[in-house]
């Protein structure tokens, strides 16, 4: 295990404290230990990868799990996504940033937890405040990612309304362009 600044080896956040399996997450590699019947219910994704014919799958234990390293996930938001996979919503933060509901949409997309997370997304897309276009942008594509139509149309209605802001400055935005379809913004 890799030591901190301190020297102190980072600690495994126990999402559950007899989960089977360690997520290690984004570049700072930090540790949450989760059930994966929890995650491979919630998720086809989840399902192949912590599957017994996949090698992340292999060897899960309470007493020692292994760990899965999942370097390019935002850890934060990935916690946010464990605690309500794992009924822990007493544990969700009920303050939220317009990025921070994107990265949670960004995660919802890349693991098919669309269904999972139905009612925990409807809550997040009223959740956050916002003040610009992008971070008017960034609700927008994350009802997008999420599949909430509903919400992508109340979004969109509010964009055309309050906002006067050319729409190309969402274009600027890099994860706004990685996943909004240009045609969505410019016609």
């Amino acid at each position: 295990m890799d030591s901190d600044a301190s020297g102190k080896s980072p600690a495994i956040e126990n999402i559950v404290p007899d989960g089977d399996v360690i997520m290690v997450l984004g570049p700072e590699k930090r540790e949450m230990r989760v059930s994966s019947q929890s995650l491979r219910y919630a998720s086809k994704v989840f399902d192949i990868m912590l599957g017994p014919n996949w090698g992340e799958g292999q060897g899960l234990s309470k007493i020692n799990p292994p760990k899965v390293t999942l370097e390019e996930d935002e850890a934060e938001s990935m916690r946010t996504i464990f605690y309500v996979l794992h009924h822990r919503n007493d544990q969700v933060s009920k303050e939220m940033t317009a990025a921070f509901v994107l990265d949670l949409a960004i995660a919802s997309d890349k693991y098919d937890l669309g269904v999972a997370l139905w009612y925990a997304n409807t809550k997040w897309l009223d959740a956050a405040p916002v003040h610009n276009i992008v971070q008017a942008g960034y609700m927008l594509t994350a009802a997008f990612l999420f599949g909430n139509a509903d919400k992508f149309e109340h979004r969109s209605l509010r964009m055309v309304l309050y906002y006067v802001e050319s729409y190309l400055e969402l274009l600027k935005d890099d994860k706004i362009s990685q996943f909004l379809p240009f045609k969505a913004i410019c016609k």
